[in-house]
């Protein structure tokens, strides 16, 4: 399971990071621009492109069939998404500009980690609980 675990982490870096970039260069679409107002189309389909094809090409860190990589990118991709809407709607009801000042102008530590804590639930859940 420990080659899971970085499997996941990895996607889920690179997921965060592809998807702000082809955000910034292709997303003219919000999503939620009322709870999240820089989640765009671009950026979601973005990341998730780079995200799978990264996960085809790192196969080897989790020795599984291309469709059982598929499904847990997807997995990873979804909730990590999930995780951060979320995170930015909390905050806008609960007007937090910063979840706390450890991490300035990055709305700090919670903001760094939701896409992290919600990708690794749906880690657990698809091993412990799908058998995955």
């Amino acid at each position: 399971e420990k080659e899971l675990v970085l499997f996941s982490f990895l996607i889920l870096s690179i997921f965060d990071s592809f998807s702000q970039i082809t955000g910034q260069l292709l997303g003219r679409k919000k999503i939620f621009p009322n709870i999240s107002p820089n989640k765009t189309v671009g950026g979601l389909v973005g990341g998730a492109i780079i995200a799978i094809s990264s996960a085809l090409l790192l196969n080897g860190l989790y020795a599984e069939s291309p469709l059982k990589v598929i499904i847990m990118t997807l997995g990873v991709v979804a909730f990590a998404f999930a995780g951060d809407v979320a995170a930015s709607f909390f905050k806008r009801k609960y007007m937090v500009k910063n979840y706390s000042n450890l991490i300035p102008g990055h709305g700090g530590y919670l903001d760094r980690f939701d896409s992290l804590i919600a990708g690794g639930a749906w880690v657990a859940f698809s091993v412990y609980v799908l058998n995955f």
